[in-house]
């Protein structure tokens, strides 16, 4: 049987990141290889003698993962140090999340809804922050958005599953 793609293979490298088998090197020797060996009962189809090699394969294989997980986050922390967030959008804009306007917007949207009659340039006059920060072009986009995601929402409360950021 080929080791490469096997279950057991998968199951010892799973044992590894588990802490069953233990990954460093000083407490390595704490499990013997015939206890390793015992672990699946279908490690007795692939060769014994080639059981260290591979199991020492598997930890360098991990190390190596947790080395470059701890290079990306390192890098990921670099680049949030040198780029700050933009406070404005590409339109020059304050950023809408968390902005006042859509506070507000999440209590006035509900009253909008239920009146058909109203227009959004009603709701944009309606309150000074509305005006302030936004061009009536991009609140009523920003409108229109807001209605998609509660929607979006309520379909994803509705059907008992959860948002991704959730």
């Amino acid at each position: 049987m080929k080791w490469r793609k096997s279950k057991s293979k998968r199951i010892l490298y799973n044992a590894l990141l588990e802490g069953i088998i233990l990954v460093d090197d000083k407490n390595f020797q704490q499990m013997s290889l015939e206890d390793v060996y015992s672990i699946d009962p279908d490690l007795a189809l692939y060769d014994y003698s080639k059981l260290k090699n591979r199991l020492n394969r598997l930890r360098n294989k991990i190390f190596e993962l947790d080395r470059r997980a701890d290079d990306d986050l390192i890098a990921f922390n670099n680049y949030k140090k040198n780029h700050k967030p933009s406070l404005f959008s590409h339109k020059g804009f304050i950023q809408w999340q968390g902005s006042s306007a859509q506070e507000h917007l999440w209590d006035d949207l509900e009253d909008y809804v239920k009146d058909p009659s109203m227009k959004p340039m009603e709701l944009w006059k309606s309150r000074p922050e509305y005006m302030n920060e936004f061009p009536l072009d991009a609140f009523r986009d920003k409108i229109k958005q807001e209605i998609r995601t509660a929607k979006y929402l309520h379909t994803l409360k509705e059907r008992g599953k959860q948002h991704r950021a959730s």
